[in-house]
């Protein structure tokens, strides 16, 4: 072996992009949604109204993450579509805006605990009686993005197969 080869540059295993995106989107995502009930109330009440809304939260920031990673893996085999004579089509930007759906749903229903801060106290109790079909349709917006993005990679790796291999 030669010593130049030591310090050659090594391509990370091609899943390990992908995967890094999607667990800090899904952390980021985490911090914002805990960081607007800290603002609004206090750090201790944010991770308490985090654990008592897991089981929304969890699928929503599972999903999140998911979304963007296989964003990540269509997005970098984007050229190897165009030679392919693919397109991107318009299946990551309506993941996208799912994702994006998703986002804002579940964080809405935090205004409602900002606005009596401001002295908006009806608009904050209209908010916060939306609060669980917000979360619902974040659910539900995450699981249509991963939908798409998966039947999206899934038609473009077919597409790219070899004529023989059906």
């Amino acid at each position: 072996m030669k010593s130049a080869d030591l310090f050659a540059p090594v391509a990370p295993p091609s899943w390990l992009v992908p995967l890094s995106v999607g667990v800090l989107g899904s952390l980021i995502l985490t911090a914002v949604y805990v960081g607007l009930v800290a603002l609004a109330e206090s750090p201790a009440r944010a991770l308490e109204q985090w654990w008592d809304e897991r089981a929304f939260n969890v699928p929503i920031v599972l999903g999140f993450g998911l979304q963007l990673g296989l964003y990540t893996v269509l997005r970098r085999g984007r050229s190897v579509a165009r030679a392919a004579g693919g397109s991107v089509g318009a299946a990551p930007a309506a993941s996208g805006s799912a994702s994006t759906l998703a986002m804002v749903a579940c964080c809405a229903h935090r205004v409602a605990d900002l606005l009596p801060i401001v002295g908006v106290g009806a608009a904050a109790t209209l908010l916060a009686s939306w609060k669980e079909p917000l979360l619902w349709l974040a659910v539900f917006s995450n699981l249509a993005g991963v939908v798409v993005l998966a039947v999206t990679l899934y038609r473009r790796r077919r597409a790219l197969r070899p004529a023989g291999m059906a």
